[in-house]
């Protein structure tokens, strides 16, 4: 199942005109990772869970739970800050839309505006990575190397690494779990595009061109002269969304002007997310590239 971003009304004003647009880059289809997880939803994947439990008056009760499908290290490059993990959520990665991983070193604070709040800090120092979630959440610390990443930490083991093989053929995910190889994950590039290996199926995400990426008749991104459409269809759902940005804005929204909003200056970005939530990126530190 498949949460496009879209419950929060935007305003026709949120919206930047047509003579401030800025034109998007060519989209593109390569293997890649992130080990920040600093993204905004745009088509995030649920999983329904069901449970019984009995109440005070021994009824049996039966409730079904919806939970976000947790974001994957690997994914596909999409281009314009476009990324979709191998776990099929398709995201705004703001490392990669603003090109951060250039820098040589930097320091950026997360804030939410929500009921429980917190901060996240996200430091690069050369070629280490260190992640701190807060008081209860831990540390997250990440080497990057030329061709991957090794790390401790974070949101699915304590000792994992990220590796490209094959001469950049094949993208590697192993958590050196306890099932061996059963838990490696692997994103293969093709002559199209790439491949991600599903349970049932697989996905296969296919450049046709600089202007269109296609991913069966369950996704499809479209670059247009002003903006880029993304259409979602996934077990019988459906949505229609545009991205559209200026000198200090990005919009994502359907015609029904559901969706999000970021706003940005040099050294801050705040995000309007779907939900009504606020989160605020504040840059702190950076040198260059």
């Amino acid at each position: 199942m498949t949460a496009l971003a879209g419950c929060r009304s935007l305003e026709p004003t949120d919206i930047p005109d047509a003579g401030s647009l800025l034109p998007f880059d060519p989209l593109r289809v390569e293997l890649a990772w992130d080990v920040f997880g600093m993204r905004v939803d745009m088509r995030r994947q649920t999983r329904t869970y069901t449970t019984t439990r009995m109440d005070s008056s021994g009824q049996m009760i039966t409730e079904q739970r919806t939970e976000p499908v947790p974001y994957h290290y690997l994914g596909v490059d999409l281009g314009n800050g476009l990324f979709l993990d191998a776990n099929l959520n398709l995201g705004m990665d703001i490392i990669k839309l603003f090109e951060l991983e250039n820098k040589a070193s930097f320091t950026i604070v997360k804030t939410d505006d929500s009921f429980f709040g917190g901060s996240t800090t996200f430091r690069k120092n050369g070629n280490r990575v260190t992640i701190d979630h807060g008081t209860f959440g831990g540390t997250t610390e990440v080497d990057l190397l030329e061709n991957g990443a090794t790390f401790r930490g974070g949101w699915l083991s304590s000792d994992q690494d990220i590796r490209l093989e094959q001469n950049g053929s094949e993208i590697v995910y192993d958590p050196h779990g306890i099932f061996g190889s059963w838990s490696i994950a692997r994103i293969y590039k093709t002559d199209r595009g790439a491949r991600i290996p599903g349970f049932w199926n697989d996905s296969e995400i296919l450049l046709l061109d600089e202007d269109n990426v296609r991913m069966g008749n369950r996704l499809s991104i479209e670059r247009k002269p002003d903006e880029i459409t993304i259409h979602s269809g996934l077990y019988g759902g459906s949505g229609t969304y545009h991205l559209r940005r200026s000198a200090n804005r990005i919009v994502f929204y359907n015609d029904d002007l559901e969706g999000f909003r970021m706003d940005f200056s040099q050294r801050e970005l705040t995000v309007y997310r779907a939900t009504g939530g606020i989160s605020t990126y504040t840059t702190v530190y950076s040198i260059g590239e």
